[in-house]
């Protein structure tokens, strides 16, 4: 039992003196606690980068520089397409240039900064950016493409590149002749430029340019288009080399029809036709000709494109097709118009005379023509003297071949015996006066280029138609006549008879415009007559509305609004 008790006592004896061991190293440990720090701060903020200056794009350059700003130094990684041999970053901007690049568009580069800490900022994505090193070249030249003819004086010249070229760097002559500027035109292999109205007007997203001469350019001359290397594209590459067009383009005249023939393409059987071509544009005058095809017999074209004809054979009634006007250029430039015209009425056999407003004694002016009117002629069963064809009497005209004396109109017309064609008589007379009112009628007449002596040999009264003036040439032996006719009348009509006229038949004198021509002044103060002794000298119809021209067809022309016209031969209608 001791024993129990013993060994009881030592194992408390030894288990309290462990205990109070750990007491005081605890109590030890509380004490060096009070006078001892041993605590730490840790780097938990991560550094903030952004874009400062981007990558120029599109750009040439195959290593271009990238700036970005960082609030920490720290190490850069690169991510994405592009890299750089500068790792380390510093507080406020870094400028990096990026390792070789191929020409491409990069849109995946991206930079991280890690702190010392081993923060990291947020990615930062490289703005996108296009290397382009291609050199531009010239795709095409036009309206005004190498080796071309027949180019407009007034084209402009649009030249086109390959791709989109900065506008600053295409420039032109705009001051003077001298050559300046990356495109240039010259016709004098670049001695001299073609001044331009401005520099050159981009479209076409920067790739087309065009260049307006300040003047037409030179008709006939050859001109060589030349782009020097200061063009440069978007990314600033130049041309590789200066291109110029091999042979250049050729001008000529800029020129267009303006008219149609076939607006008005009809005209009576022996009245005369007349179509003016009208052509627009910027050409010289004398640079141009005229042709005819497919045309009627007879039918003429002028050097200023007036087309003529009068059908005169029953063959002509009819449809003419394709009648082709050509105009030609100095340059071998070719223009056409093809119409159809139409002849209507029926054939009356006769001389046609022509009538023109003005004095046409000299020459015709085609823009004076007024029409046709054809000759009457009397029978085998009614042949007719020109006296006897006037059959005056009871103090009036009583015609047996013409037309019928129409109230307050002067009526007038030719006649020939048909068995005479080539002697015609020029016959006029004033209508009857209503009411029985006097009417007084004073006029001029005046002939030229007659083959024949011509004279009055009829006259309602004594002394109402004179001869004034008669000549024959020495050199042609046509000769020229003036009259004078002073008319007043009543109830009844006035008038006289002119002629024979006389060459009507021949062509020479029909082609070189001296064929006789009758000129008649009606208004104004006579050239003929100073004195007062003749009675009226004022030139006037008096109280008729107006003087008609009357043709074998009965129809007529009016005259009321031409104070004078001339009156010639134009051709012969026969009906064969």
């Amino acid at each position: 039992m001791k024993q129990i008790l013993y060994i009881i006592f030592i194992v408390y004896f030894i288990l309290n003196t462990i205990s109070c061991s750990k007491k005081d190293s605890t109590s030890s440990d509380i004490l060096d606690s009070s006078t001892t720090d041993n605590s730490t701060t840790t780097d938990t903020t991560a550094p903030v980068i952004a874009e400062v200056t981007a990558v120029t794009t599109p750009t040439n350059d195959t290593t271009p520089d990238y700036t970005f700003s960082s609030s920490e130094a720290g190490v850069i990684t690169y991510g994405g397409s592009c890299s750089s041999s500068t790792t380390s970053a510093t507080t406020d901007n870094n400028t990096i240039t990026f390792n070789a690049l191929t020409a491409e568009t990069y849109v995946n580069c991206t930079i991280i900064v890690t702190d010392s800490a081993g923060n990291a900022s947020s990615t930062l994505s490289v703005n996108t950016f296009v290397v382009d090193t291609t050199a531009p070249t010239v795709s095409s030249i036009s309206t005004t493409a190498d080796n071309q003819s027949a180019v407009s004086i007034t084209d402009n010249i649009t030249v086109t590149f390959s791709k989109a070229i900065e506008p600053s760097y295409v420039t032109t002559s705009t001051s003077d002749t001298n050559c300046a500027g990356s495109i240039r035109v010259s016709s004098d292999n670049f001695s001299t430029c073609v001044k331009m109205s401005s520099e050159p007007v981009s479209s076409n997203s920067n790739r087309t340019f065009t260049l307006d001469p300040y003047d037409n350019l030179t008709f006939g001359s050859t001109y060589l288009t030349r782009v020097t290397t200061g063009a440069k594209d978007l990314a600033g590459n130049a041309l590789s080399s200066q291109y110029e067009t091999t042979n250049g383009f050729t001008t000529t005249e800029d020129i267009s029809i303006s008219s149609s023939a076939s607006d008005n393409a009809s005209v009576a059987f022996g009245q005369s036709y007349q179509y003016q071509l009208n052509i627009g544009g910027t050409y010289p005058a004398d640079s141009i000709t005229y042709s005819l095809s497919n045309q009627p017999d007879n039918m003429t074209i002028s050097s200023s494109g007036l087309v003529e004809w009068t059908p005169s054979r029953n063959s002509d009634i009819k449809t003419h097709d394709n009648i082709t006007i050509t105009l030609t250029t100095a340059s071998g430039y070719v223009l056409t118009e093809s119409y159809d015209l139409t002849v209507t009425g029926t054939c009356v056999s006769g001389n046609v005379m022509s009538i023109w407003s003005g004095d046409q004694r000299s020459s015709t002016d085609s823009s004076k023509f007024l029409g046709n009117i054809t000759a009457y002629t009397d029978n085998a069963s009614s042949v007719k003297t020109a006296s006897q064809n006037y059959n005056y009497s009871s103090s009036s005209v009583d015609l047996t071949h013409g037309p019928q004396a129409t109230v307050n109109d002067g009526a007038m017309f030719f006649y020939n015996q048909y068995d005479n064609t080539t002697h015609n008589y020029l016959f006029y007379f004033f209508g009857m006066e209503t009411g029985g009112a006097t009417n007084k009628v004073s006029i001029d007449v005046f002939v030229a280029n007659n083959a024949s002596q011509d004279s009055n040999p009829v006259d309602d009264d004594d002394g109402e138609t004179d001869l004034e003036s008669q000549s024959q040439s020495a050199t042609t032996g046509l000769w020229a006549s003036s009259y004078t006719g002073r008319y007043s009348y009543g109830a009844n009509s006035d008038g006289a008879v002119i002629g024979p006229f006389s060459n009507t038949d021949n062509q020479t004198l029909l082609d070189n415009g001296t064929t006789f021509k009758i000129f008649v002044d009606l208004a104004g103060t006579s050239s003929l007559r100073t004195s007062a002794n003749r009675g009226v000298y004022g030139l006037t119809l008096g109280d008729l509305d107006s003087m008609k021209y009357y043709s074998k067809d009965y129809s007529t022309i009016v005259l009321g609004n031409h104070d004078n016209f001339t009156i010639g031969y134009k051709t012969r209608v026969t009906c064969e």
